[in-house]
This record gives C-alpha cells, sequence and structure tokens, in this order.
C-alpha cells in the first residue's frame, strides 16, 4: 500500500510525500530492494531542487543510501556514513 501511495506521489513529483511513503514502505518490508531504491531516488530529486548545481553528489547521496539500505545499516549509519 505505501509503496503504490508513493509511486502516486512520484508520478505528482511531490518528492517529500513520496519519500515519506516509501520510508514507510522500506521499514515494514526491510528487503524490499525498490522501496529503498525509491527512497534514494526522492532524496536525489529533493536534493537536484535545492542544489542542481552538483549532480554527482546526488549520485553518490542516492547509491550511498542504496548501499547502506540493502545492507540494512539504518538512516542513524547512513547519516554517521555522510557526515564523516
Amino acid at each position: 500500500m505505501h509503496f503504490t501511495i508513493g509511486a502516486g506521489y512520484s508520478e505528482l513529483k511531490n518528492w517529500d510525500a513520496a519519500r515519506q511513503s516509501f520510508e514507510k514502505a522500506a521499514e515494514l518490508a526491510p528487503t524490499n530492494d525498490a522501496a529503498a531504491y525509491n527512497v534514494a531516488l526522492c532524496l536525489m530529486h529533493l536534493s537536484f531542487d535545492q542544489d542542481a548545481a552538483s549532480p554527482k553528489s546526488n549520485s553518490l547521496l542516492m547509491l550511498a543510501f542504496f548501499l547502506c539500505r540493502k545492507a540494512q545499516l539504518g538512516k542513524e549509519r547512513l547519516e554517521r556514513l555522510l557526515s564523516d
């Protein structure tokens, strides 16, 4: 259900609402790679909206988020990794 809602918000380009829905979907199904990947895509789009001049760093953020979710490191671990 949350994944489908996130997909609908993505179609509308409501990236923050989509991110929230995909995060809930990933929380409820931690092995759902598609949900984690879509969270990363939403973060990339939100980052592009804030700083369109740095697409490389946005791609790295997306990749880092996806890999951390895949490895089940969790959001706190990801934030620590990105802040170092």
